[in-house]
């Protein structure tokens, strides 16, 4: 969680407009032991409504298996995760494919055009109910070699499950394939326009910040500021049983004051203070 979840979650965060979360709870923890972190957990964040979206529960599921996010339909040499070659044909940019601007994400807490998927999933071992979003594991892709040595398939990724099917993205769900489940139902299918400027990378995008040729990076504060909240919030949660009240506003959990300890370090080093 406090390495890969930062990634992963990044695109079911910018498709859901997901802001700071209002509780946090490890709801299982395989192998919890007094030496180590527990070899498999889920965790479970619920946020409030986000503008016409409604309120929404996120699951993150470590290293688990036995998903539920697979369609019922997947035939079972399919993997969940698709490679990069199993990615649709790229779609003419709506805006020209320019680069971001005031408006490229739309207001932070407001509905993305076109609404979105039902319940999000992050591969794993994901049990999505109606109205949530699940989250990521080990070992959940299933992958298998393909045609010139390529990977079919990876063990981690991002599964959208939606009212009307399931929509997969690879890697950490930006720069992997992007497959409707199962692959057969791409046959027909043509993804919508694109409304967000597609970055050169990560490297080249903050130079161009740096230079005023972008007005802001895609991933400014204001969309890594919650994200990391979130994060956090979840490893601070694997130390105790039952679900953390947060108020973000004032930074602390106010029904566990134990918690609140983990919020802070516990000092600093002399000459140097937090703000």
């Amino acid at each position: 969680m406090g390495d890969e979840l930062i990634h992963t979650l990044g695109a079911p965060n910018l498709a859901l407009r997901l802001t700071e979360p209002t509780s946090v709870e490890v709801i299982q923890q395989e192998g919890k032991n007094p030496y180590s972190y527990a070899k498999a957990t889920v965790t479970r964040w619920e946020f409030p409504a986000r503008g016409s979206m409604p309120p929404l529960k996120l699951y993150w599921y470590d290293a688990s298996r036995g998903a539920r996010y697979r369609p019922p339909d997947l035939p079972a040499d399919e993997p969940v995760i698709p490679a990069r070659a199993d990615t649709f044909p790229r779609q003419p940019a709506a805006d020209g494919g320019g680069p971001p601007s005031g408006g490229a994400r739309g207001a932070r807490g407001g509905a993305p055009a076109g609404g979105g998927a039902g319940r999000a999933s992050i591969a794993g071992s994901a049990q999505p109910a109606g109205g949530q979003a699940a989250g990521r594991g080990a070992g959940g892709g299933g992958g298998r070699p393909g045609a010139g040595g390529a990977v079919r398939g990876q063990n981690q990724g991002v599964v959208f499950v939606g009212d009307k099917g399931y929509l997969a993205a690879g890697g950490e769900g930006t720069e992997g394939g992007v497959a409707l489940l199962p692959a057969a139902r791409m046959r027909d299918a043509k993804l919508p326009p694109e409304v967000l400027w597609r970055s050169p990378g990560h490297y080249t995008e903050w130079i161009m910040a740096c230079k005023g040729c972008i007005p802001r990076t895609m991933a400014d504060f204001a969309f890594a500021s919650p994200l990391t909240e979130t994060v956090l919030l979840g490893v601070v949660a694997l130390n105790f049983e039952g679900k953390l009240e947060w108020d973000s506003e004032k930074g602390i959990f106010p029904n566990n004051k134990e918690a609140n300890k983990y919020l802070q370090p516990p000092h600093f080093r002399k000459g140097w203070s937090f703000t």
